[in-house]
């Protein structure tokens, strides 16, 4: 199991990142440090420690008894500063790019399709009135409409992950320059916001990522001629090795014990730990997850307020068969309500991610990697659908999409749907069936047939934990829709 990030790197990179791509513009009062607190989930020191550092490096004004000020002002940010942070990550860039061009069509047809009548119809009326507004004001209209238009979609995730690509892109900084949008619109087939904005707002999928293909390609071109204006411009700024893209799923589940409640019901749902067997003693999961043994504790509690565990005194911590009174028992609770609304989330963007991705990593799949699968098949421990995502993920071309299938397969471990069957994932015999093809098709090389299969496979892992959690009382989960 991969802790992330620290609770002080959580916090300080969703605050710098909102202020540097404007969420919180020049002139914003921060909340309180203790808003800040129960926001984030984190101690008044982990806070502090956050404000200091934004002051220091210039985005906060903090005055004792005052609320924190945003003082970051992208107009009058050091050119040459900001030139340097562009090309030392030119690699990055270019790949954040290509992964937006890959994706957010796809992402974008579907929060359409997902968002309601009535906030689509709202936006509607803005479109109706587009036309009266200056150029720069229609993008910024536009803008704001893809964000609430991800928002709307019901899904926790598809927000973050915009604004990370964004701002890892450097959007928000190579638009200072006045530039990319004058190198976008030069694209011959991009002639502005209000066809793709149309095609949204009418749901028509076809014309909505013929549309969105050709914006992104724009917005690609246009970033790629920039990047080599700026390093003729400045030969001697070196590029970094390392990728600067991150995308890490924020809320509770990051705190460290929510993350070993997690590893271990994988390992429930796997087998390795089956029902009436005991968890090893309280200090060694500390010393195996790097951890104090309090916080282990605070992981076998939830575990036994969840129904996966019994904790005897002197015995030690006893696995035992989830019951739907227990399941509906955890519905109460805010921070299990989130974990679950967060696990179908995921779910639902694998859904849609998973044609791109395994796209764009067929060419690459061996027939080394499909014998590796096919000898593995029989083996009781081994899944073949999650062998072939693993597979799909390995020979990713493109760092940043790596890097997303790898965050949101760490919140969607198997584990839990597994453990709602006795016999584990060979009990479901239609999900066992749709995997099994998705592997045919992949040693026939269909990779059309490959990628929908699998897409299948999410499709109906999503569809049978939601409409249980609803069973269970969960009325939110209705609003995960399957793709």
């Amino acid at each position: 199991m991969k802790m992330k990030q620290t609770l002080f790197e959580r916090v300080y990179n969703d605050l710098h990142e909102q202020i540097v791509t404007q969420r919180l513009p020049y002139g914003t009062h921060l909340p309180s440090m203790r808003i800040l607190c129960d926001s984030y989930h984190v101690g008044i020191r982990t806070v502090k420690d956050v404000m200091a550092r934004l002051k220091m490096e210039g985005y906060i004004r903090t005055e004792e008894r005052k609320p924190a000020v945003v003082i970051y002002n992208e107009l009058n940010t050091n050119k040459n500063a900001a030139v340097q942070s562009i090309l030392e990550y030119k690699t990055c860039i270019l790949d954040v790019a290509d992964t937006m061009f890959l994706i957010m069509p796809s992402l974008l047809s579907f929060s359409a399709r997902a968002c309601s009548d009535y906030d689509l119809g709202k936006w509607k009326t803005v479109y109706k009135n587009l036309d009266r507004k200056r150029p720069a004001a229609k993008t910024k209209t536009f803008l704001s409409f893809l964000y609430d238009l991800l928002k709307c979609s019901n899904n926790l995730l598809l927000g973050d992950l915009y604004t990370s690509l964004e701002l890892y892109a450097k959007i928000p900084l190579l638009q200072n320059f006045n530039e990319l949008k004058v190198l976008s619109m030069s694209h011959p087939e991009f002639d502005g916001v209000k066809r793709p904005m149309e095609a949204l707002l009418n749901r028509d999928v076809p014309e909505i990522e013929k549309c969105l293909e050709v914006m992104y390609e724009a917005v690609r071109h246009g970033i790629r001629q920039q990047l080599g204006r700026l390093s003729r411009e400045f030969p001697d700024i070196t590029e970094r090795d390392s990728t600067d893209f991150t995308f890490d799923v924020r809320y509770e589940r990051n705190a460290f014990y929510i993350q070993i409640v997690r590893d271990l019901i994988d390992k429930i749902g796997a087998g390795m730990y089956p029902a009436g067997s005991y968890l090893p003693p309280e200090a060694v999961l500390a010393k195996n997850y790097q951890v104090c043994v309090s916080t282990v504790r605070r992981a076998l509690a939830m575990l036994n307020e969840i129904g996966f565990a019994k904790t005897f005194n002197a015995k030690g911590t006893m696995i035992v068969w989830q019951e739907d009174e227990s399941i509906i028992q955890c519905m109460k609770n805010k921070t299990l309500k989130l974990e679950t609304m967060l696990y179908l989330s995921g779910l639902q963007l694998m859904a849609i991610l998973i044609k791109p991705a395994s796209a764009l990593a067929f060419p690459h799949i061996t027939k080394a990697d499909t014998d590796n699968l096919l000898c593995r098949m029989d083996h009781p421990d081994f899944i073949l659908f999650e062998g072939m995502i693993q597979c799909i993920i390995d020979n990713q071309t493109l760092p940043p999409l790596k890097i997303i299938l790898e965050s949101i397969g760490e919140l969607i471990i198997g584990g839990y749907y597994y453990s709602m069957f006795y016999d584990g994932p060979s009990s479901d015999e239609a999900f066992t069936l749709t995997a099994k093809a998705a592997f045919r098709s992949l040693c026939d090389g269909n990779v059309h047939e490959f990628s929908s299969n699998l897409s299948q496979c999410y499709c109906h892992i999503l569809t049978y934990v939601r409409d249980y959690m609803v069973k269970c009382g969960l009325s939110e989960a209705q609003k995960i829709i399957t793709p």
